[in-house]
């Protein structure tokens, strides 16, 4: 059986689904919708068993039994009808309740899928930037000179040695919409005119050096390939910084590119120091030929490497779920 955790709306989960169903492979996607009156699942964990009751199955999952599990994206409480309905209803204390018991949860059903016989496509990790940086330079890639601080006086002197710096969120890029405005936290660079203007401390954020490309790179890794594609930020003054404050009326160029053997292997080398076997991968092809690691995001959409350049992703991922015995 294939198991997929996902949440509503996914449109990659979407079709690997759609696949999955046209050739007629087994499978249960679980959403993370799962506390709501009117939700599909009804699930019950009882030592080596979860039963999963829906409006088409009714399952009984024994762990000791050979599953594949897809840990698409799962446990985004924000993103739930239940985080919604309580926001008017209740008050804080109980808000952060109701948040606690649905991360246990959802914790503990990962956790009772976590067998040895159950073979997990993402596993689940939790790999932070920081340890991001140190896994990649451990394994031989360039990475941009970083500082994590919320002093003002340790920014400063990091700005002395590295003029030209961005500033980018410690867990993951995010737009905001009030009214008809957006506030995107992505990345950018930093005004030095403007520090005078911070509070002698400030909340911790991460402060590179600002590599000059001659393009961006989004790579995702399926076990032992690479699909790589090449993104012509650089061209539009919007997007130079981050390809994702995205220019809707002039898109930027995004072609298929061939990363060099050698860092194909870095790459490899990475995945296996991070237990990982799949992710989206961001690096930068600087001005003077060398590649730079930037992070990884285990989850991160492939859609957009997919579509542009007819990789065909859905149907590799729907290869990859359902081969168990070749699974890595």
């Amino acid at each position: 059986m294939i198991i997929i955790l996902s949440i509503n709306g996914d449109t990659s989960t979407d079709e690997v689904c759609r696949n999955l169903s046209l050739r007629k492979i087994p499978y249960i996607r679980i959403n993370d919708d799962l506390f709501t009156k009117e939700s599909d699942y009804k699930i019950a964990l009882e030592n080596d068993f979860i039963r999963i009751t829906t409006k088409t199955n009714n399952l009984s999952i024994n762990i000791n039994e050979k599953h594949i599990l897809w840990n698409r994206k799962f446990g985004f409480y924000q993103n739930t009808e239940m985080f919604n309905n309580t926001l008017p209803a209740f008050e804080n204390d109980i808000i952060g309740h109701l948040s606690t018991e649905y991360y246990s949860f959802t914790d503990m059903l990962r956790s009772s899928l976590n067998s040895k016989n159950i073979k997990w496509l993402l596993p689940y990790i939790e790999i932070n930037k920081s340890q991001q940086l140190a896994i990649a330079t451990s394994v031989g890639f360039k990475t941009p000179k970083t500082i994590i601080t919320n002093d003002k006086d340790e920014l400063i002197s990091f700005l002395q040695k590295n003029k030209n710096c961005i500033l980018k969120p410690l867990k993951s890029g995010k737009t905001f919409f009030k009214k008809n405005y957006s506030y995107p936290l992505l990345t950018f660079k930093i005004k030095v005119n403007k520090i005078h203007e911070l509070p002698n401390t400030f909340l911790p954020s991460i402060f590179q050096e600002c590599i000059e490309k001659e393009f961006e790179i989004r790579s995702f890794v399926l076990g032992k390939k690479i699909f790589s594609m090449a993104i012509f930020s650089q061209d539009d003054n919007q997007t130079e910084v981050d390809f994702r404050n995205y220019n809707i009326e002039k898109p930027n160029r995004t072609v298929p590119y061939n990363l060099p053997e050698k860092i194909e292997l870095l790459i490899h080398k990475f995945m296996i120091k991070s237990n990982l076997n799949t992710g989206s991968i961001d690096i930068i092809k600087s001005t003077n030929g060398q590649y730079y690691f930037l992070e990884i995001n285990p989850s991160g959409q492939f859609g957009m490497v997919s579509y542009p350049c007819n990789y065909n992703l859905e149907h590799e991922i729907t290869n990859y779920l359902n081969d168990y015995e070749r699974f890595i």
